[in-house]
């Protein structure tokens, strides 16, 4: 702010018309001195700020790391503060650190609201990646374009006109309809083209071959889990891995 209240004084002395007298020229002089000694502060500590800025600005880059090296849990969070206490569940997905066992290479979590909610998300993933697209349920038209028209059809059949004319302009205020046409242009045709061609083609299905096979020891467990299941029926799942840690921890025979 002095810098540029300094610039521009000395810039004013060249607008005064007629002659200027010597006290003038001395406050001109005085300024112009001012201007040079903050140009040598504020000139080098803008470029060498531009400098570290472009040294130090983050980047982004692609790693990529076998699926098999993904670790997956949910777990409960806890936000405390000075009048207010929350808790949210999150689904983490982590690249384990091989060299450090409590930190990730790379993290990221999800809110998923409930552990239910979490685990079902995480099945949703693992089909994918496993089984492919296929595996899975469609995804909800909710929020989409085609949504958003026929929600509009829907309200101006059920709905009487003064209230759907009100539903127009707040349409019209929050621009609803555009919001809807550049997410969908987005999300279709900028985002897939901002990908790079590599990580376009690791992300592209592996082939069956390629495809990772249980091995026969979760064969085994999961033929003894199904077993024990049909053998009774009222129990959990997670009663159920109890019992096979057990048998494994103990040597107890429970199937029969």
């Amino acid at each position: 702010m002095v810098y540029l209240i300094t610039f521009f004084f000395v810039i004013s002395a060249f607008m005064v018309e007629g002659p200027v007298d010597d006290r003038g020229w001395a406050f001109f002089k005085g300024g112009l001195l001012a201007f040079f000694i903050e140009s040598l502060i504020f000139i080098p500590y803008i470029a060498i700020g531009l400098h570290l800025h472009k040294k130090h600005k983050p980047r982004l880059q692609y790693v990529y790391y076998p699926w098999e090296q993904l670790v997956a849990y949910v777990q409960k969070q806890q936000d405390i503060g000075p009048s207010i206490f929350t808790e949210r569940t999150l689904l983490t997905l982590a690249i384990p650190d091989p060299d450090n066992p409590e930190t990730a290479l790379a993290a990221a979590s999800i809110a998923v609201g409930h552990e239910t909610a979490g685990l079902a998300q995480w099945e949703s993933i693992r089909r994918f990646m496993e089984d492919g697209p296929e595996a899975c349920p469609g995804p909800r038209d909710y929020g989409t374009l085609a949504h958003y028209r026929e929600s509009c059809r829907k309200a101006r059949a059920e709905m009487p006109l003064v209230a759907w004319l009100w539903k127009k302009v707040g349409d019209w205020f929050f621009q609803r309809n555009l919001a809807h046409r550049l997410t969908e242009r987005r999300v279709n045709h900028l985002i897939p083209k901002s990908l790079p061609a590599e990580l376009q083609a690791w992300s592209q299905p592996l082939s069956d071959e390629q495809h990772s096979k249980p091995s026969a020891a979760l064969l085994e467990a999961n033929r003894r889990a199904q077993a024990l299941r049909r053998k009774n029926r009222g129990i959990s799942p997670q009663a159920v891995l109890e019992m096979l840690h057990k048998e494994a921890k103990e040597g107890d025979v429970l199937l029969a």
